[in-house]
């Protein structure tokens, strides 16, 4: 990955300091006392680049007007990449004149000044904002910049501001590199609440909005919010179930027993729990983040299970602040399906105990009335399967993240976008699947092939790829060879090899990735 840092201050310490946490990052500086015309004069980069425009307004004080055009020209610049933009929002009025009568404040008023063409950028999938504001906030502007030296090297930041800026920058770019958290697993003693429930009883646990339990309440109210977001709340506590669940029940607090999807309330290990708990949700270990106030559970599992993201709970305010602004918690973007994935899992819990109920599984499938609807090239789709592209894992031959911007190309230059959405008697499954094939004149190929992991070992990844086939072989254009790229999590996937090669004569191009557009 190359990092275009693309700059009206010089950025070298920064570069520099970014540079002793991630030593393999290349790092591109240009620095550009104007930046509008650098921008639209920028040649194009290859799809792995990273650009990050900073100006900061703060600084260098520059017209309203310019920085009105600013943002209208990195909406431009942006629009042509096919790689993340991150973009500094350091904005300032630059002593404009104002009737201090209804002025509601700097930020409000930046806020205001510049709302249309920030919303503008923001539309774009691939803008993000690098939050330098809250930096100067948290660090303090007279502890932030040093204007004389600034002005006469336009280097303006302290050390302070230096090690702020590229910590900030670090975790942005390898949240932008790494696949999204799925699942957030909590302890409950000290972490959920302050006290003991098995010692102090549910009422003698503190969680409320009283100085020793506002801690505990924001966390709950935080957690709550993120099931929006799309993430699956669980619990993994050594407690008595009884004591965990009558707290819940009796207590008034922001988050509810039905909130957690997985509750694994016992006194065994708790990595062999995390296991169990990421098997039962069919997710990797890397998609968990474990919070607990006990550093010795949170060692324990991580020495157990590498690639699980633990997080210290302190019960301090100011930790629990830091805690938040973790880019962990963030999601990319949002999504119908997002905000409805608690309740998807839920219904999935539901299939399973009728599994379980007919025993049998041609009984099962019959009984769950699973209906089907296969979209062609719909712009509607598009979003959700470049969300799709990113996040699969398991079911993916082809593991390669495409942005919408990326898919709207392949359809122009007469590439096939198969959908699959589904539905049976329990609810609707969502968008979870995606067959991608390249024009017949490029040797009848299929890109690639997945399923969202919630739509597997029903059969009907096969019925999915049998109504596709038949379309395409209907219309002459059927498929002779398909990419597969094995991974270390993709063994559905490799399972369903041996029907495309025996049931449909398909032959494989076997960890051969044929260049994209």
């Amino acid at each position: 990955m190359t990092l275009y840092f693309i700059s009206d201050t010089v950025t070298t310490p920064i570069a520099r300091e970014l540079k002793k946490t991630l030593p393999e990052l290349s790092v591109e500086e240009r620095y550009e006392e104007d930046l509008i015309p650098a921008l639209m004069q920028w040649p194009e980069k290859p799809a792995d680049a990273v650009y990050f425009i900073h100006s900061d307004q703060y600084f260098r004080h520059k017209p309203a007007t310019w920085q009105m055009q600013f943002l209208q020209t990195v909406h431009a610049f942006a629009a042509r990449q096919t790689g993340p933009v991150l973009l500094s929002n350091q904005l300032d009025d630059s002593f404009e004149p104002r009737a201090w009568s209804g002025y509601a404040g700097r930020q409000t008023s930046m806020a205001d000044r510049y709302r249309q063409q920030l919303e503008t950028c923001l539309s774009l999938p691939n803008l993000f904002v690098f939050d330098l504001a809250e930096l100067v906030l948290n660090v303090g502007a007279s502890q932030f910049y040093q204007y004389n030296l600034g002005h006469l090297y336009q280097m303006p930041y302290t050390k302070p501001a230096v090690k702020a800026i590229a910590g900030e920058l670090q975790q942005q770019l390898q949240w932008l590199q790494a696949e999204e958290k799925k699942v957030i697993v909590l302890d409950c003693d000290n972490t959920l609440w302050k006290g003991i429930v098995g010692e102090d009883g549910v009422e003698g646990i503190v969680c409320d909005n009283n100085a020793d339990g506002i801690t505990y309440y924001h966390f709950q109210q935080f957690l709550k919010n993120r099931i929006e977001e799309g993430f699956l709340l669980c619990l993994c506590s050594k407690n008595n179930e009884v004591d965990v669940e009558a707290a819940f029940r009796k207590r008034r607090m922001p988050l509810q027993w039905e909130d957690f999807i997985v509750k694994k309330i016992n006194w065994q290990d708790k990595y062999t729990q995390l296991q169990s708990i990421a098997q039962e949700l069919n997710v990797g270990i890397n998609s968990l983040i474990f919070i607990d106030d006990n550093l010795f559970e949170l060692n324990a599992t991580s020495a157990m299970l590498p690639g699980l993201t633990t997080l210290h709970f302190t019960g301090d305010y100011k930790d629990f602040l830091h805690l938040t602004r973790s880019f962990h918690f963030r999601k990319r973007n949002i999504l119908k399906e997002d905000r409805q994935r608690t309740e998807l899992y839920r219904t999935e819990q539901d299939r399973n105990r009728l599994l379980d109920e007919t025993g049998d599984m041609s009984a099962f499938i019959d009984a769950l009335g699973i209906e089907m609807e296969i979209g062609v090239n719909d712009p509607k789709d598009l979003e959700r399967l470049s969300q799709l592209t990113g996040k699969t894992n398991q079911f993916n031959f082809n593991k390669q993240a495409y942005t919408t911007r990326e898919l709207e190309e392949m359809i122009e230059t007469g590439w096939k976008l198969f959908s699959l959405r589904v539905s049976d008697k329990f609810g609707d499954y969502g968008l979870v699947g995606l067959i991608i094939t390249r024009p017949a004149a490029e040797n009848h190929l299929i890109e690639n092939f997945l399923m969202s992991c919630r739509a597997l070992g029903k059969r009907i990844e096969e019925k999915f790829f049998h109504e596709v086939f038949s379309q395409l072989q209907n219309q002459g254009t059927a498929p002779g060879k398909f990419i597969f790229t094995p991974t270390e999590r993709n063994q559905p996937a490799q399972n369903f090899i041996t029907i495309l090669t025996n049931d449909y004569q398909l032959s494989t191009i076997a960890g051969n990735i044929p260049e994209r557009l």
